[in-house]
């Protein structure tokens, strides 16, 4: 296992079902890359998917959302204070598959999905 997870977190975590992760800084590095022609791209972690996946076979629906961040949004839904796990790994960079793993260890399954990933492929 990836990470270690506080007893407390993982019994928080136990009766989640629907797991939603924003696109941008979350799911991305939160850059934006522009070809020669000038569409851009975005950089997304395979690790992050792989977690999402991992998520799916343990029965916990991911869901995606994107939208604009703005300093008054952030006032007043005061997000991080609600929150009971703040991931140590960075947008982009592997925090999704953290929580994924978070959830699907506090689901109990996890060593089971990884035996069974090893056998056959997700």
């Amino acid at each position: 296992m990836p990470f270690e997870f506080q007893p407390e977190t993982l019994l928080a975590a136990q009766d989640i079902r629907i797991a939603f992760f924003d696109i941008d800084g979350v799911l991305t590095d939160g850059g934006v890359y522009f070809t020669e022609h000038g569409e851009t791209l975005k950089r997304f972690s395979i690790l992050d998917g792989y977690g999402l996946k991992l998520l799916r076979k343990a029965g916990i629906l991911p869901a995606v959302i994107t939208g604009r961040d703005s300093k008054p949004l952030r006032v007043r839904l005061e997000v991080r204070d609600a929150v009971r796990y703040v991931t140590r790994a960075r947008g982009g960079e592997g925090a999704a598959r953290e929580f994924c793993d978070l959830l699907v260890t506090a689901s109990g399954q996890y060593r089971r999905l990884l035996d069974v990933a090893r056998n056959t492929a997700l």
